[in-house]
């Protein structure tokens, strides 16, 4: 996904608009879609694509509704470490070279406004569709942090227990700050998704090798555990077993609505 939107999975097939209705049909992992473009297609590099806005509704109102959160989430999402730069440009008229600091696994291009995203789906033409958009960008955070926090929170919400917190600013007694990714304020407890594929990240933690990011991980926990609060973790397939997660909410003590 070149806009760097977060996709849970891999896309069996690729989807593309085609204005010419003798261009071909979808066959294998192609879907063709006959659509006649109009202002919302920008240049990245020698491709062209529909804007983030556009890709963004067609992708929620298509995809279930924690993988469609997981989108919203991302195209609201403010990166706290701005990037310099940015490969995309309005319009097809022409292309530009590839930013050397353009990285699909972060969401790229302007950051979306809920404003947006509503006014956008207003237009869209069946009532499901638009009644679909809106429940999944009502619920969207742009405070997630991950697909994984994205899909966690619609779990504990299927699940029927209490929103929390996201994104809360602890101040660790090295003088560093730790957000954390769900704060539950009453309980005391710090929900953390552990998505350990961040541990063998080259680009994750300043490209320290994986004992000594276990090391920093394990020491910003325990600053974060002298607040007097306990700290609580799961994993994607811990999340995905319903049981499972809803046993480890339990266990830490977090409430039903």
């Amino acid at each position: 996904m070149l806009w760097g939107l977060w996709i849970m999975g891999t896309p069996q097939k690729l989807h593309v608009l085609t204005s010419e209705g003798n261009s071909g049909r979808s066959h294998g992992d192609v879907a063709r879609h006959l659509e006649k473009p109009g202002d919302n297609i920008v240049a990245c590099g020698p491709l062209l694509l529909t804007d983030k806005l556009t890709t963004t509704l067609h992708l929620i109102t298509r995809l279930k509704f924690e993988q469609a959160v997981a989108v919203c989430d991302s195209s609201l999402h403010l990166l706290r470490y701005p990037r310099p730069g940015n490969i995309f440009t309005p319009g097809a008229s022409h292309a530009v070279e590839h930013d050397p600091v353009w990285n699909p696994d972060v969401p790229q291009g302007p950051v979306l406004l809920k404003s947006e995203l509503l006014a956008a789906a207003e237009s869209l033409p069946k009532k499901a569709a638009r009644n679909r958009a809106v429940a999944v960008i009502d619920f969207a955070s742009g405070l997630s942090g991950s697909a994984g926090e994205s899909f966690s929170r619609v779990r504990m919400a299927q699940l029927g227990f209490i929103a929390p917190e996201l994104q809360h600013e602890f101040e660790l007694r090295d003088g560093h700050k730790a957000l954390v990714d769900f704060w539950f304020k009453d309980q005391r407890k710090v929900g953390e998704f552990d998505g350990r594929a961040k541990y063998l990240r080259q680009d994750w933690a300043g490209g320290k090798h994986t004992v000594d990011r276990i090391i920093d991980e394990k020491n910003r926990e325990d600053q974060i555990r002298a607040h007097n609060v306990g700290v609580f973790r799961w994993t994607w397939a811990e999340m995905k077993d319903l049981v499972g997660f809803e046993r480890i909410l339990r266990a830490a003590g977090i409430p039903k609505r």
